[in-house]
């Protein structure tokens, strides 16, 4: 056992890596969940992520340390180009993002998932737990329950799938739930 498996062990704690195109949610998701408020009721200024923010959330003695990692790949640096061993070493869950009002975050999935993939497959280590949200429920839907399923059905690495809106909280249970369990393995 390497030393960082054994201070998270320790120390109940795990790293999630939230990742997605630009303007899915993500790092609203990270302050609605550290807040415990729903997103209308945060007094947040909505920005880019240029880099990578990070938030903790503590969940009853376990604690995620949770990385947002900035959704344009065009940046001249990108923390998942440039920077893999930082942005996903030691990384136990991925959470891949999309909006449900926007077709392009839904099919910049795989990208973003085969990114992941290639970098753990270069340092030939397994594949950490990746789950998908599909953010934004609340808003007219452009993705189809047809093509969510037939994605579903092809990338056994999606372990569980979540609706979330962050205005009206539905899903929000669900994901602190699968999180608390997840923090407890």
């Amino acid at each position: 056992m390497d030393f960082l498996t054994s201070v998270k062990k320790k120390k109940n704690l795990s790293k999630v890596v939230v990742v997605g195109s630009g303007a899915v949610g993500k790092t609203s998701f990270l302050k609605v969940l550290k807040a415990g408020k729903l997103l209308d009721d945060l007094e947040l200024d909505f920005h880019r992520t240029l880099f990578m923010e990070f938030e903790s959330l503590d969940l009853g003695g376990n604690t995620l340390v949770m990385m947002d990692v900035a959704g344009q790949m065009e940046l001249p640096i990108h923390a998942l180009k440039d920077f893999e061993r930082l942005a996903l070493g030691g990384t136990d869950l991925i959470i891949l993002m999309f909006s449900a009002d926007s077709m392009q975050s839904f099919l910049d999935l795989e990208g973003w998932f085969s990114l992941v993939k290639r970098y753990y497959e270069s340092i030939e280590s397994i594949l950490p737990n990746f789950i998908v949200v599909q953010n934004k429920i609340d808003l007219e839907p452009n993705v189809t329950k047809d093509m969510i399923e037939s994605v579903k059905s092809s990338v056994p690495e999606f372990a569980e799938w979540f609706d979330l809106s962050l205005k009206t909280g539905e899903g929000l249970r669900e994901i602190y739930e699968y999180l608390g369990n997840f923090g407890g393995e």
